[in-house]
């Protein structure tokens, strides 16, 4: 299980025997999802959120509120603006705990219906990068035993090219890699006893 904590938010991810059961929690609000390995696809990509509008926001509000308050030690003859100041200088409070609370890096697995968005270094790096390496390996595992069983126990209609055939669709829908496909293609070949031409993968 991996437990992942940053500012306000928690975020828990337990592989299970058929998939990911993951949630989401935050303030007075919990969220939480499964996710089957078939739906996981081995795709990821990282990226960091950065919340310009907040940030320029404060950076604005801050100017103005130095303004103000530059204009009350120094204005002569004109009422001092410190009033407008303090709203200015809480305004720009408020834009960077916002700037500050959803600022954040992530590593993205896509899915069918929704993506999975790991903490980029929460805890740390690495024990992020080792349960995604856990969860891509006991989805080909889990994977490969269903597929072997499900020909094991096929009738006439269904044959070894019907499987690989589900095997090419998963990779092209992003759930396998090619290494993946040609690894699994080779255990069930060899549970058939043969080796049959392979399916076309479009690109």
């Amino acid at each position: 299980m991996l437990v992942q904590r940053s500012k306000l938010t928690t975020k828990t991810f337990r592989i299970v025997d058929n998939g990911l059961v993951y949630s989401t929690k935050r303030w007075l609000e919990k969220m939480e999802y499964f996710m089957p390995f078939e739906e996981l696809s081995s795709r990821r990509v990282e990226f960091t959120v950065f919340p310009k509008k907040s940030f320029f926001g404060a950076l604005a509000f801050l100017a103005l509120s130095a303004a103000f308050f530059m204009v009350s030690l120094f204005g002569q003859g004109i009422e001092r603006p410190v009033g407008p100041g303090l709203v200015c200088l809480g305004a720009a409070a408020v834009c960077g705990f916002l700037c500050w609370l959803h600022y954040d890096s992530y590593i993205r697995i896509g899915g069918f219906e929704g993506n999975l968005d790991f903490f980029h270094s929460k805890p740390s790096r690495e024990e992020t990068e080792k349960f995604i390496e856990r969860l891509n390996r006991q989805k080909k595992t889990f994977l490969a035993k269903r597929l072997t069983r499900s020909l094991e126990a096929s009738t006439e209609t269904v044959t070894l090219s019907d499987e690989l055939y589900k095997l090419a669709k998963l990779v092209e829908y992003g759930v396998l890699t090619r290494e993946e496909f040609a690894q699994l293609k080779a255990r069930l070949t060899k549970s058939a006893g043969t080796e049959p031409a392979a399916p076309d993968i479009r690109h």
